[in-house]
């Protein structure tokens, strides 16, 4: 199974509250495995403090040079300042701020490109399987699509 399966199942394993002992052993069981298996994951994204450092200086100048509102605050939208895609300025800036970092950038770039690859690699794990009958009735298709790989029937 690949490390991004896991992942996905690891979601629906947390996203289910139900009760069922023999069905939330075997949810447990399979968490932990799964979490000792994606450890290395968070190993190989870690960002080093010079990431965190260019991260913290790239939005300051984001706050710097986006739109505000009237009292002065930060216009964000999805998740996104608002205003910084036109201005010349604010990318003026932000290429200075990569040139200081390039070394950095460079290093986290190659940091994803391993995390991407490690995500599509097939690794072993023994997943350990409930019967059908032990799955709680309460259970509805959303939640039981990503963990179906741990009934038996």
């Amino acid at each position: 199974v690949k490390r991004t399966e896991l992942t996905r199942l690891l979601q629906g394993i947390n996203s289910i509250n139900l009760t069922g002992v023999k069905f939330n052993y075997a949810l447990l069981k399979n968490k932990k495995k799964i979490q000792e298996e994606l450890e290395i994951l968070k190993i190989v994204i870690k960002p080093d403090e010079k990431a965190e450092e260019f991260e913290k200086a790239r939005v300051e100048l984001c706050k710097e040079y986006c739109l505000k509102d009237k009292e002065g605050k930060e216009i964000i939208v999805q998740n996104k300042f608002v205003g910084l895609e036109n201005n010349k300025e604010f990318t003026t800036a932000i290429d200075k701020l990569k040139e200081t970092y390039k070394e950095t950038l460079d290093k986290k770039e190659a940091q994803f490109k391993e995390y991407q690859i490690l995500l599509d690699e097939e690794v072993e794990i023994k997943i350990h399987q409930v019967a059908l009958n032990d799955v709680p009735k309460e259970i509805t298709t959303k939640q039981l699509e990503p963990i179906i790989v741990i009934v038996k029937e």
